[in-house]
C-alpha cells in the first residue's frame, strides 16, 4: 500500500510536486564513488551532490508526501552527514506537527567471523507513522 519514489535528481522531484502527484514514501540513497563526497547521476548525467542538493530535497519533502505518509527513509554514505545531522535534517523537514516517531542510527555490515571487522556503511534517519 505505498509508492516508493527513487528520483535521480532534485529536478525530477519538482515535476510531481507541480503536477499534484504525491508520494507515500521517499527513499534516496546517494552513492559514493570517491571518498570526498557522496553523489549520484541524474538525467543527462547531471550530478546530484549531497551537500548541495539534500537540503533542497528536504525542503521539498513535505510537499511530496501524502497527507498521511506511512514512512520516510533517508540514508547517507558520506562522513559529513553523520547520524545527528541526518536526523536533524529529517526532523526540521517534517516538523513536529506530523507526529510519528523519528529513528536514526548507523548502518554497518557485520563481519561474518570473529576474525573480521565490522564495516561502517553510513547513517540513516527514518520517520514512521505511529
Amino acid at each position: 500500500r505505498g509508492l516508493l519514489l527513487l528520483p535521480q535528481s532534485t529536478a525530477m522531484l519538482l515535476r510531481p510536486v507541480s503536477g499534484g502527484c504525491r508520494a507515500l514514501a521517499h527513499s534516496r540513497t546517494p552513492s559514493s564513488r570517491d571518498q570526498t563526497q557522496a553523489f549520484g547521476r541524474g538525467a543527462r548525467r547531471k550530478e546530484w551532490r549531497i551537500e548541495r542538493d539534500l537540503p533542497e530535497l528536504m525542503r521539498l519533502l513535505p510537499r511530496l508526501l501524502t497527507p498521511e505518509p506511512a514512512f520516510v527513509l533517508l540514508s547517507a554514505h558520506d562522513h559529513r552527514w553523520p547520524i545527528e545531522r541526518l536526523a536533524a535534517a529529517m526532523a526540521d523537514s517534517l516538523g513536529p506537527t506530523r507526529g510519528g516517531r523519528l529513528e536514526s542510527g548507523e548502518m554497518r555490515l557485520i563481519a561474518s567471523t570473529d576474525l573480521g571487522r565490522d564495516l561502517p556503511m553510513g547513517s540513516f534517519a527514518r520517520w514512521c507513522r505511529d
